[in-house]
């Protein structure tokens, strides 16, 4: 996206994803301590841009993993409530206009984050729903590559 952003001088901020850099367990592995730190780090990173600004899956991600793993057992009920209070009050002021989803890539094998099919088809599925209920804006779905994907974005952008 940035890449195509710079070559055709479209000016937007771009958030990079936070989770990366997170000192604690992720994915299925991830607990309390793990999705605090993230909500705290992408909610810091979210209000640092400017507008208009590209996430990939901004805070709506984050939710789905809180449900997830308050489904495994890695999560208290308290600790859910918690967390996912705190991620809704933040969608509920924030200044999302439009959300692209898109079905996901696979995840590169690196140290940080599992390959496992069956958990990423659990966090998609899980957001498709959390995109329904919270999303106050208009959720439009593309698919392609990833080149063929950050095209039809800006091209949607740039039409408004």
């Amino acid at each position: 996206m940035r890449e195509i952003s710079e070559h055709q001088n479209y000016e937007y901020s771009f958030g990079e994803e936070v989770a990366r850099r997170c000192p604690y367990p992720l994915d299925i592995n991830a607990g309390y301590e793990t999705q605090k730190w993230i909500i705290d780090a992408q909610v810091q990173m979210e209000q640092s841009l400017d507008s208009p600004m590209i996430l990939d899956r901004a805070i709506f991600d984050t939710l789905a993993y809180i449900v997830i793993l308050y489904k495994q057992g890695n999560l208290t009920l308290e600790e859910h409530h918690e967390l996912s209070s705190s991620i809704i009050a933040w969608i509920n002021n924030s200044p999302y206009t439009t959300i692209f989803y898109h079905d996901p890539l696979m995840l590169v094998l690196d140290e940080k984050r599992i390959t496992d099919k069956e958990f990423q088809l659990t966090v998609d599925k899980e957001l498709r729903k959390i995109l329904l209920e919270y999303c106050k804006c208009d959720v439009i779905s593309i698919d392609g590559t990833p080149n063929e994907r950050a095209s039809k974005i800006f091209n949607h952008i740039n039409r408004e």
